[in-house]
């Protein structure tokens, strides 16, 4: 695990070291948790982008007409450098 230092103002961390006795937690736990959050959004924003651009190269692909057949790739093809 690491550390992770932080600046905020006295009356913030008063304020917040409060806020989380009510909740009876920690502020250190209530940060951590939110920075689980922030990156499992970030991950999250990330697949559905991944999910957006392959959906659009399929649809582009569509409206291309490209089509790749019946054509079965094998070994000997995609290594031929006899040309």
């Amino acid at each position: 695990m690491a550390n992770l230092t932080i600046v905020v103002e006295e009356d913030v961390l008063k304020d917040a070291r409060i806020a989380a006795l009510e909740q009876g937690t920690t502020v250190n736990k209530v940060l951590a948790k939110r920075l689980r959050e922030l990156a499992q959004e970030r991950t999250e924003l990330r697949r559905e982008r991944q999910k957006k651009a392959v959906a659009e190269l399929f649809e582009l692909i569509d409206k291309a007409g490209a089509r790749a057949g019946d054509y079965k790739w094998n070994r000997e093809a995609l290594y031929d450098r006899s040309k």
